[in-house]
């Protein structure tokens, strides 16, 4: 019996995810132009990248599809309604490098998160300070909880 290829991310998004919505959010790949690498964690690069159709500042976030999590990811984001302490996706594309198929999740660029705000303070907040970022990332929580989504990798880096 011959083994059947992988089904590619595309397929798996059209599969699973709400067609209107993925159609709603599907941008064209020469729409950015990446100026580079601004973090990276267990599952793919963020790179700063400008829109050029609205000549935005955007984070752009790449994931190979090696990992079920970018589709887990992605229907979550699909999923959830906006809220201002939680990212909204701006758009997704398919690229590809070499043999791999990456999905590529557009957000609104933030210049800072916590950790920068940690470090510059020398690790002491005014308690004003503390008070409005703990309720920003509680009410966001509480947002995706909500909604039957738990975030899984709350870090300073990633509460921007």
């Amino acid at each position: 019996m011959q083994e059947r290829a992988p089904p590619s991310l595309w397929a798996c998004l059209q599969e699973r995810a709400r067609p209107t919505a993925l159609m709603a959010q599907l941008l064209p790949p020469d729409r950015f132009d990446i100026l580079g690498e601004i973090g990276r964690g267990g599952y793919g690069k963020v790179y700063a990248a400008v829109d050029t159709i609205t000549m935005e500042l955007v984070a752009m976030k790449t994931q190979s599809n090696d990992s079920p999590a970018a589709i887990r990811e992605l229907e979550a984001y699909l999923a959830l309604p906006t809220h201002a302490n939680v990212l909204h996706i701006r758009g997704i594309f398919l690229s590809t490098t070499g043999d791999t198929q990456n999905l590529n999740i557009v957000f609104r660029h933030h210049n800072s998160s916590l950790h920068h705000v940690w470090t510059a303070a020398k690790g002491i907040l005014s308690l004003n300070d503390a008070w409005t970022y703990s309720h920003q990332l509680f009410s966001g929580l509480e947002h995706m909880h909500r909604n039957g989504i738990c975030h899984r990798d709350i870090t300073m880096t990633n509460l921007l």
